[in-house]
Formats: C-alpha cells, sequence, structure tokens
C-alpha cells in the first residue's frame, strides 16, 4: 500500500464521516458524534445534559485557547519539520506562515471564550495539521519547483492577499468580544 493511497483514504474517511454526521440518520454512533462535534453556541443547541453527564470523555474536554493555540503549534513544528526534508515544495514554505499567523494570532490576537473543545475534535483538529504536509508532498501538483511560474507568481500573490484581509478581520473580530 503507498503512502498516497493511505493519506487519500484518511481523507475520504474523514469526508465521508462529515457527511454521515451532517445527515439527520438516527443512529447512535452518528447522534454522539454529532452532539460531540458541535463547538461553542452549537454546543447549547445540541445538548441534552443527561448525556453530557454519561460521556466521560467530555470531561476532559480543552479550553478552547488552550485547543485551537496547540493546533496551531503542531502544525507549525510539523510542518517545519517537513519543509526541512522537502525546500522545494512552494505551498508548504506558505502553509507555514500561515501557521506562523495563526499561531500569533491565537496568542495575542483572537479573544477566545469559555467554551470547550471535545478530545475528539482536539484529535481532528490534530489529525488535520498531520496529514497537511504529507499531502502537499505525496501530490505531484504541489508547487515542487525550482523556476516559478506566472500561475505560482499569482498563488504567491492571492495567498498574501487573503493571509491580509483575514489577519484584518480576526483583529476587528476580537475587538467585538468583550474583554
Amino acid at each position: 500500500i503507498s503512502s498516497i493511497f493511505v493519506i487519500r483514504s484518511i481523507w475520504f474517511a474523514k469526508s465521508v464521516a462529515v457527511l454521515l454526521v451532517a445527515h439527520p440518520l438516527r443512529i447512535p454512533i452518528l447522534e454522539y458524534l454529532r452532539r460531540v462535534t458541535f463547538y461553542g453556541k452549537l454546543t447549547h443547541q445540541s445538548t441534552n445534559s443527561n448525556q453530557d453527564s454519561e460521556d466521560i470523555i467530555a470531561s476532559y474536554s480543552l479550553p478552547s485557547r488552550l485547543a485551537w493555540t496547540s493546533f496551531y503549534a503542531f502544525g507549525f513544528m510539523w510542518n517545519l519539520g517537513w519543509i526541512w526534508q522537502h525546500p522545494t515544495v512552494v505551498v508548504l514554505l506558505l502553509f507555514q506562515l500561515q501557521m506562523a499567523r495563526r499561531l500569533y494570532e491565537s496568542l495575542f490576537v483572537t479573544a477566545f471564550s469559555q467554551s470547550k473543545v471535545h478530545p475528539f475534535n482536539a484529535a481532528l483538529g490534530i489529525l488535520f495539521y498531520f496529514l497537511i504536509p504529507p499531502s502537499f508532498v505525496l501530490d505531484r501538483g504541489a508547487g515542487t519547483t525550482n523556476a516559478p511560474n506566472a500561475a505560482h507568481m499569482l498563488g504567491v500573490a492571492l495567498f498574501i492577499v487573503g493571509s491580509v484581509a483575514q489577519h484584518v478581520a480576526h483583529r476587528e473580530l476580537a475587538g467585538l468580544r468583550a474583554p
């Protein structure tokens, strides 16, 4: 079994899981996954206090600041290792900039609520950031090049514009939350 097959299979399984959880089937495991994957304000719309008290795993939920900062810190460090091994993959370099910016925002910009992240969601977040770098490297069209072309330059320009716009939006959103 090839590495790319394993990575694609995991992405496919994650996509199927999202579709199943979004579907209103009355299957106990899907109902549980629906409950634990809601985050923030949506949690109150989906929870049943009796069911939550039975969820021993939920007692290990993480504060949202810790969870999100951990995702970005892990992604930053993990991707750095991939850049070390594959320095010519342009997308890894851009992803590293994204991770650095999001880590900075998590530490110094974002005003987090008091909500908690279920351990299941935390594991999915870490899995997501674990899969991104090898997905870029194993995908032959991921921008491995020694000679940038016009498409690469346009992609980098769009990345920069989008990144600046996202940072501005995050600053404005953080300013809306009462201290």
